[in-house]
């Protein structure tokens, strides 16, 4: 607990501001990529598990997850934190759409002897939202269940790599140490997927780096770039 404790506090330490973005300022290329029928859908319903900030500050890797590796169409995009109360047998939940109808964020208030099987309650949330028509139909055109009204799943979780940690000639090795050992507890403790009762459903486990900011070397030279279009038919000369 020490490692875990102090790790992410120099974890936090050392993430830079341009490690975080408000989800905000992306919900018009979210809504457009939603519609966007040049792009195959990924999933009616793409939620990731991720924390929040109440200002909607989110990891810059989940906003890079759907719009730069591949983009990710889904009908509707899922933020969700969970969070763990005092209270044994608390069950609730927040809902803020964000003044959209496809791009929400979700607090899950759970007491320590609940359930945390996400895909539960996920799918009592969103059929409530459709009883309310505060989100759009759903409805498959293929399914086994009857009057079945919600569409299909995935669930993206992101885990921090520690690979990079000696690219990071700024950091002291105390520092290194600490948050590789945090990482390290993080990949030998129950995984993300069964703690969050999704080990049926369909999980997609994503490897982050955990500086995803660029830093230059200093040190680099350029020593020559030859050949170019410009210099095409000009006879080649070297020095």
């Amino acid at each position: 607990m020490v490692i875990w404790y102090f790790g992410n506090k120099r974890r936090d330490a050392h993430m830079a501001e341009s490690e975080n973005v408000s989800l905000l300022d992306f919900i018009p290329q979210l809504e457009k990529l939603s519609k966007d029928q040049s792009i195959p859908t990924y999933s009616t319903n793409l939620v990731y598990m991720t924390k929040l900030g109440d200002d909607y500050s989110i990891k810059r890797s989940i906003i890079y997850s759907i719009l730069d590796q591949q983009p990710k169409r889904a009908k509707v995009y899922w933020f969700i934190t969970v969070n763990q109360t005092s209270a044994p047998y608390e069950c609730n939940y927040t809902v803020d759409m964000m003044h959209t109808r496809n791009v929400i964020k979700v607090n899950l208030n759970l007491g320590f002897k609940k359930s945390q099987h996400v895909n539960i309650y996920i799918r009592q949330i969103i059929n409530a939202l459709l009883d309310k028509k505060i989100i759009d139909d759903q409805t498959p055109n293929y399914s086994m269940v009857p009057k079945r009204r919600v569409g299909s799943f995935k669930f993206i979780i992101q885990n921090q790599q520690f690979q990079d940690l000696g690219a990071q000639d700024f950091m002291s090795g105390l520092d290194r140490l600490l948050i590789g050992g945090r990482i390290l507890l993080q990949d030998i403790t129950i995984p993300p997927a069964l703690w969050y009762g999704l080990e049926f459903s369909d999980v997609v486990e994503e490897k982050v780096p955990l500086f995803l900011g660029i830093r230059q070397d200093q040190y680099l030279t350029e020593a020559k770039i030859k050949n170019t279009e410009s210099e095409q038919g000009r006879p080649a000369h070297e020095d």
